[in-house]
This record gives structure tokens, C-alpha cells and sequence, in this order.
């Protein structure tokens, strides 16, 4: 199981009987952090993760340590330009 690899700081088991006051689920749900999530992320060999990998290292991380920050497509105001979320997955879109 993937969660068995994450930090302990970088995820939670949450009961929603004991959170929420819920009487009608025994289940337990793992929630992460957003540590966790990049580190889910990045251990994944899915192709989505991998596209996901590959626009953080060679683009976000390089404009960071050419610019100290990242830069933004002209015309663009925030990152949602180059990722969106479709359904149930992310998809990178093309720039």
C-alpha cells in the first residue's frame, strides 16, 4: 500500500463517527496533507503522475532555481492554466 511509505505528519486516519458524529459508518478514511499528496505523486508510476513529475522537475523546479520563483505563461494569472482537474483526475494542459 502507497500510504504505508508516507510520513506519519504527511497523512491522517479519520474515523467519520468519531469526527463528524456520524453513527451510521465504522469506515476509516486516510486524508493527506499536501506533502503527502506531492509525495503520493511522485512515487506513482501512472502516466499522469509521471506527466505531473516531469512539469515539476523540468519546468517548475528549473524556474525556480533560474528565477528564484515560478513564471507563468504570458496572459496567464495562476497555474490552473497548466493543470486542470477533469472528472476524478488532473490533467496537464498544453501551454
Amino acid at each position: 500500500m502507497m500510504l504505508s511509505s508516507i510520513d506519519e505528519e504527511e497523512k491522517a486516519k479519520i474515523s467519520p463517527k468519531q469526527s463528524l458524529g456520524l453513527l451510521t459508518s465504522n469506515n476509516q478514511y486516510w486524508f493527506l496533507t499536501e506533502d503527502g499528496l506531492y509525495e503520493v505523486l511522485m512515487q506513482s508510476r501512472k502516466p499522469i503522475a509521471k506527466q505531473f513529475k516531469k512539469k515539476v522537475i523540468l519546468e517548475v523546479l528549473m524556474d525556480i532555481r533560474k528565477a528564484g520563483g515560478t513564471l507563468f505563461p504570458s496572459g496567464s494569472e495562476n497555474c490552473s492554466d497548466s493543470f486542470r482537474i477533469s472528472g476524478s483526475k488532473p490533467e496537464l494542459c498544453n501551454s
